[in-house]
């Protein structure tokens, strides 16, 4: 488990029935609270420009951050060979520190070398006519001035991490080719679309506050975004696809549009309506699209489903036998944005508490009696015939099965599946039942709980033991069922146990149009813990069978428990 996951304290995964955020959205949204905390502070573009000029190697040279020293080329020559033999006795930390400090423009050694040798002093009207790219990210600017229009050869400007809530096509440079505004906080960009740089060929606005209402028709009408290739708004709050259709379209020149995070890229049409009304996109959210993506039809099912895939259970141990009743394995998974908080009811800690009780009253039964060694050499040889017999360990656990809670329950589950060596399940299509396109995209910036369950069951017609007579079972005897004269029950099912085998959390993140499914592993191994690993690739096409023929070599079998999911979207 990383460190991110340990500082959030979360419960056990296999209780959680409160909404919690993946670490990388908490980050996201704590600019809220920053933003608050910051209202008072107005920093402009030139205002950080100048700030981070002061802390770069330019500081030394700029003319109007050294009024008194001359602009002689004597000097300025003295300068840089002083800082060259500095950088090269530099450590690794302090190189780390003088990057960070430059980083607001590409190449600085070499631009700072073009300026030592020309015989103009170094000054702000030399940077004008020498910056080709900017980038002052995460710098706290608030608003965009007109600093920058003067730059006339700036080719790129980043200003991604800033509290931009609004900013003015008319003071960007007029031939920029690239602007990337990503986590900032506009909300409108009719400001943006007026007197865009012409040649302009990105257009980024990823992670803004950018609605339905946000008046982005408007880019559809500017003739200075007819020659975009790249837009990018993704992981805003866009719902409705004619939104973006109803802008991106007019953009004739548009190679690839990346949408990915909103609401709307949650639609099974999503694909499919942008690739009929933009013929000229040869990518989507950053992936190819080929000519059978082009082919495929449009399925009259319109809502969107979250799907979760239990690709396989492997590595876990057979159950004890039991030739009277049924043992079952399902997987339960939980989105608690999907339901009203009040439908919840948290699991009783009853046995916990019971286990702690009988924990304790065992240690001082230890303690006040000291084993023989006859004792240990049985308890040895006991321990000796259990690891032979396989470990039960999980099966073993104290009984959590309660009729309230199982009634309560609203964890989505799988089918149950008996035990084998490779356990396989089918999908399970899980719906918003409001159709919330905004709470099922919030799935995906979430850490989502999943627990195996082990279930013992009475055969439908199953008669229970009457009253007065020692059951022989080695089960503990269940409070909640009710005893009757060798009654038969009929087919409502009786549950003898429930055991939670394993639990552990996913943290979730968008699903791209061409993945089937966002895969996880997790195995029951220390080094793992309660955090599933994300991976690159299917895990379904894994073959642990070797049943089909494939050039992939048969993947070992696990040793330990070990659980392969996955999360899709009903897809067209």
């Amino acid at each position: 488990m990383d460190s991110s996951t340990k500082l959030i304290r979360l419960p056990e995964p296999q209780n959680l029935n409160v909404h919690r955020w993946t670490a990388e959205e908490i980050g996201f949204q704590r600019k809220n609270r920053i933003f608050l905390e910051i209202r008072d502070l107005s920093l402009t573009l030139e205002e950080v420009f100048m700030y981070k000029l002061e802390k770069s190697v330019f500081g030394t040279f700029l003319k109007e951050l050294n009024t008194v020293e001359a602009q002689e080329n004597f000097v300025k020559e003295n300068k840089l060979a002083i800082l060259n033999w500095q950088l090269k006795r530099y450590n690794k930390h302090d190189l780390d520190v003088i990057e960070d400090r430059n980083n607001i423009m590409e190449n600085y050694q070499e631009l700072i070398t073009k300026a030592i040798n020309c015989s103009s002093p170094v000054d702000f009207a030399w940077l004008e006519e020498n910056i080709k790219s900017l980038y002052l990210n995460s710098c706290f600017v608030k608003t965009v001035d007109d600093t920058l229009r003067n730059y006339r050869y700036l080719q790129v400007l980043t200003l991604c991490g800033n509290f931009i809530e609004d900013i003015s096509g008319s003071m960007l440079p007029r031939n920029l080719k690239f602007i990337e505004l990503f986590d900032n906080m506009i909300s409108n960009v009719s400001n943006l679309v007026r007197k865009l740089p012409k040649g302009l060929l990105h257009l980024g606005l990823g992670r803004n506050r950018l609605t339905d209402d946000s008046a982005l028709h408007l880019l559809g009408l500017d003739q200075n975004t007819k020659g975009i290739l790249n837009f990018d708004s993704s992981d805003n709050d866009i719902c409705r696809l004619e939104t973006v259709l109803g802008a991106v379209k007019q953009m004739k020149s548009i190679r690839n549009i990346t949408l990915e995070g909103n609401p709307c890229w949650l639609l099974p049409q999503y694909k499919i309506e942008l690739l009929k009304h933009i013929s000229s996109l040869a990518y989507l959210d950053g992936t190819e699209i080929l000519e059978t993506d082009k082919t495929e039809n449009l399925e009259e099912n319109s809502n969107a489903n979250i799907i979760f895939y239990c690709h396989r259970i492997l590595g876990l141990p057979e159950p004890p036998k039991d030739t009277k009743n049924v043992q079952t394995i399902h997987l339960e998974v939980n989105f608690p944005l999907l339901v009203p908080p009040q439908d919840y009811i948290d699991q009783p800690d009853t046995n916990q508490v019971d286990t702690q009780v009988q924990d304790k009253v065992e240690t001082k039964e230890t303690n006040d009696k000291k084993p023989r060694k006859k004792d240990k050499d049985k308890a040895s040889k006991t321990e000796s015939n259990k690891k032979k017999k396989g470990n039960k360990k999980y099966y073993s656990a104290p009984d959590e099965y309660n009729p309230k809670f199982e009634e309560h329950n609203k964890w989505f589950k799988t089918e149950t599946m008996p035990w084998s060596k490779i356990i396989e399940f089918p999908p399970v299509y899980i719906e918003e039942p409001e159709n919330n396109l905004v709470s099922l995209r919030n799935c995906f910036r979430s850490l989502v709980p999943v627990r195996i369950i082990y279930k013992k069951i009475a055969p439908p017609g199953s008669k229970l033991k009457p009253k007065g007579k020692a059951s022989k079972t080695k089960e503990k005897k269940r409070t909640d069922v009710p005893e009757q004269d060798n009654e038969e029950v009929g087919d409502a099912e009786i549950v003898l146990k429930r055991v939670t085998l394993a639990s552990f959390y996913c943290e979730l993140k968008t699903v791209n149009w061409s993945d089937t499914s966002l895969d996880f592993y997790w195995a029951d191994h220390p080094d793992i813990g309660n955090k599933a690993i994300m991976v690159n690739g299917s895990l379904k096409t894994l073959d642990y069978s070797g049943a089909t023929e494939s050039v992939i070599p048969k993947p070992a079998y696990p040793k330990t428990l070990t659980c392969q999911i996955g999360f899709g979207l009903n897809r067209n």
